[in-house]
């Protein structure tokens, strides 16, 4: 790995502390922000970088895994059937994503398979 590359990856994941960090806190970005000496433009700055890294992460797993077990053809759209267990709670979302003007919300207890499928149907939106 390059010094570059090194540097990038040692940002990013200070960059990932400071995101979660403020999202732990239960206050506003802006209070927070404010309270932490750091400008709201640096910290969305950096929350994008962390975004594109992640999506970026998600694409080449993906990709790896595709190739691995079946063809790739990234012009056919992907779905999914996506079963609801009869045990389930109403509540809120444990993770929404919000990708390219979709919505998805995933909820405590969704099964890895769901969520896998999930993952796999949003690849291409990357």
């Amino acid at each position: 790995m390059d010094v570059q590359k090194a540097t990038h990856e040692i940002r990013l994941q200070q960059w990932i502390g400071i995101i979660k960090e403020c999202r732990d806190s239960g206050k506003t970005v802006k209070n927070w922000c404010e309270e932490n000496g750091i400008s709201e433009k640096s910290y969305f700055y950096w929350q994008r970088r962390a975004r594109e890294a992640a999506c970026q992460e998600l694409t080449a797993y993906q990709e790896q895994r595709v190739t691995k077990t079946e063809p790739n053809d990234t012009n056919i759209p992907v779905f999914t059937e996506c079963r609801i267990p009869e045990d389930h709670h109403a509540g809120g979302a444990a993770i929404t994503i919000h990708l390219s003007g979709a919505v998805v919300e995933i909820h405590h207890g969704a099964e890895a398979s769901i969520v896998e499928s999930i993952l796999h149907a949003l690849r291409a939106s990357c």
